[in-house]
């Protein structure tokens, strides 16, 4: 087990009574000590990137904001209890709605049915029965099985979207010499990367308890084993959303600081440590490079700037200041 499975394990526990302050602190002593010295944030440079950098502020967002329309994106699958309650109201609709007349081994029969397909054929093929349509009774199964898999998404589609809009994040990277990085959020290579030593802030700072990182995996987090008895909720599975991410976006490396913020969550700015170095794009322009110096130079910060190998894909770094 690496230590990231361990903190998940001390973490996010599916039973909320599972978690209490000495697995909290655990968790937290456990990140700690694996957490990088050094924290990058990639730019462009902006009116605003450029207040973040003169008031040592980074932008908090919520996660509909983001570049990645899955960014702290989660999937719902349904229980067996939540599939025999849909299979019950199916029933009442029906009798209720087309005057469908079932018998009580009919009820039974269909509450037996393991799959919802050969539930939506019994379910067809009785009232086909009852009506004397012409109707196929495999095309209306499938039709019915359409409607209820259409709603499906659609729960799943309106809690991902609440979600997303109630989640704040900020995001950092373990690298500075991403190429793709530097492409897709700095600048394209003509912004520029502060960096932060937020491990100096000890293990007790508000921003390091909360930086995680981040974890890379194929399928959506799926919140059902956490949803399933609503008394014992783990408070802090938000959370444990916010740190998954496909694994298309590994390269990035990336620790974020997360807050569950609810419906009412509004992007602000957050105060950080003071920088410990800049670094500039390779093809950042010369009035842009002179203004990120001046700042660098007020706040007794080196500055280096980016360059391309010309033998190898591969960006290092020169001190100019």
């Amino acid at each position: 087990m690496d230590w990231i499975e361990e903190y998940i394990e001390l973490l996010y526990t599916t039973d909320g009574d599972e978690l209490d302050l000495n697995s909290i602190d655990k968790a937290k002593e456990l990140k700690y000590k694996h957490m990088p010295e050094r924290f990058y944030k990639y730019r462009e440079i902006n009116e605003f990137s450029l207040k973040n950098f003169e008031d040592d502020t980074v932008w908090v967002t919520t996660a509909n904001n983001y570049n990645d329309p899955y960014d702290c994106a989660l999937n719902m699958t349904f229980s067996i209890e939540a599939i025999n309650r849909i299979k019950e109201n199916t029933i009442e609709l029906c009798k209720k709605n087309s005057g469908l007349i079932l018998s009580s081994d009919d009820e039974k029969v269909l509450k037996e049915c393991r799959e919802l397909t050969e539930f939506h054929y019994f379910l067809a093929k009785k009232y086909i029965e009852q009506t004397q349509n012409d109707y196929n009774p495999k095309e209306m199964a499938d039709a019915i099985k359409h409607a209820v898999d259409k709603e499906f998404d659609l729960i799943n589609e309106r809690y991902r979207d609440n979600f997303q809009k109630s989640i704040l994040n900020c995001s950092f990277s373990e690298i500075n010499d991403s190429i793709l990085m530097w492409s897709h959020y700095g600048g394209y290579h003509s912004g520029f990367c502060v960096e932060y030593n937020f491990k100096q802030l000890g293990e007790k700072n508000e921003l390091t308890r909360m930086l995680q990182p981040v974890i890379y995996q194929d399928k959506l987090f799926d919140i059902t084993p956490y949803i399933k008895n609503s008394v014992n909720l783990n408070c802090l599975i938000s959370s444990y959303v916010a740190m998954t991410k496909s694994t298309e976006w590994k390269y990035e490396k990336e620790w974020r600081y997360s807050i569950s913020w609810g419906s009412s969550a509004v992007p602000f700015a957050k105060g950080v440590t003071t920088p410990t170095k800049v670094f500039l794009g390779a093809r950042i322009s010369e009035e842009n490079e002179l203004l990120i110096k001046d700042i660098a130079k007020k706040k007794s910060i080196p500055v280096y700037k980016m360059q391309m190998k010309s033998n190898e894909f591969k960006l290092i770094s020169t001190r100019i200041q």
